[in-house]
């Protein structure tokens, strides 16, 4: 219970004393306003007191220019007459400058046109020189295209001629194998044939030493085995022409075959030949055309030079008249001045 007091106690204090400084701060701050506020006074008075002293000084200085003005326009009445004079002799003197100026520009632009014209013929002249050249290169294309198309059909014709006795001496090589295989054959299905009868012959012999019904049942066999070997060689033949039509399709195909490669190949050689015949002409054009166009551009800027060197010259004349005519005024203004003076 006692430190509560205490702390009460010095709460109550802390307050206390709180309270005077801020009474404190508020009589500072009164004191402050007040004096600011005198200040301001003084000074309003003092600024009042030396506006009154300035305007008097500006209506006296007033009154001064005045007067000084109604002696300047009494001179200037004056000088504007003398300017009047000297404006009109300087005009004179201009119109003779610039009628000179005209003069020598006219005759420097005839020059000019002159020139231009001889360059425009020399240019004419020279087209017309590289337009001869381009037919005659185009003849001379022509020539040479014909003569390669001339020496592809020869080569063509060579190459047809060794491609068709390769072909025929390989077909004479195939049928000869084709035929020596046939006669192989035939001779194997003889002989086979051959053996047969001599075993049917045997068969019929141990037949007839048989009992008579068992003839009857060979004749039986024999008619069956007639008909057997009709069949059979009926079915020969018949593969026979099988063989030999597969062979003349195969022999078919081969032909066409070979025709088409040689064709394709054919076909291939000449692109080759004209693409490489089409570049040399294409960079012969471009070269062609690059040395024209150096050449315009080369004669474009010694025209443009021309030009340039005439204009800057022009500029000069024109500088040096301006410079030559401001000495003049600015020496005239200073005789004026002096006279004023």
């Amino acid at each position: 219970m006692e430190e509560e007091e205490e702390m009460e106690e010095e709460e109550v204090e802390e307050e206390e004393v709180e309270e005077e400084e801020e009474e404190m701060e508020e009589e500072e701050m009164e004191e402050e306003e007040v004096e600011e506020e005198e200040e301001e006074i003084e000074e309003e008075e003092e600024m009042e007191e030396e506006e009154v002293e300035e305007e008097e000084e500006m209506e006296e200085e007033e009154v001064e220019e005045e007067e000084e003005m109604e002696e300047e326009v009494e001179e200037e009445e004056e000088m504007e007459e003398e300017e009047v004079e000297e404006e009109e002799e300087m005009e004179e003197e201009e119109v003779e400058e610039e009628e000179e100026m005209e003069e020598e520009e006219v005759e420097e632009e005839e020059e000019m046109e002159e020139e231009e014209v001889e360059e425009e013929e020399e240019v004419e002249e020279e087209e017309e020189m590289e337009e001869e050249e381009m037919e005659e290169e185009e003849e001379m294309e022509e020539e040479e295209e014909e003569e390669m198309e001339e020496e592809e059909e020869e080569e063509m014709e060579e190459e047809e001629e060794e491609m068709e006795e390769e072909e025929e001496e390989e077909m004479e090589e195939e049928e000869e194998e084709m035929e020596e295989e046939e006669e192989e054959e035939m001779e194997e299905e003889e002989e086979e044939e051959v053996e047969e009868e001599m075993e049917e012959e045997e068969v019929e012999e141990e037949m007839e030493e048989e009992v008579e019904e068992e003839e009857e049942e060979m004749e039986e066999e024999e008619v069956e085995e007639e008909e057997e070997e009709m069949e059979e060689e009926e079915v020969e033949e018949e593969e026979e022409e099988m063989e030999e039509e597969e062979v003349e399709e195969k022999k078919k195909k081969w032909k066409k075959k070979k025709w088409k490669k040689k064709k394709k190949w054919k076909k291939k050689k000449w692109k080759k030949k004209k693409k490489k015949w089409k570049k040399k002409k294409w960079k012969k054009k471009k070269t062609w055309k690059k040395k024209k166009w150096k050449k315009k551009k080369k004669w474009k800027k010694k025209k443009w030079k021309k030009k340039k060197k005439w204009k800057k010259k022009w500029k000069k004349k024109k500088k040096w008249k301006k410079k030559k005519k401001w000495k003049k005024k600015k020496k005239w203004k200073k005789k004026k001045w002096k006279k004023k003076k």
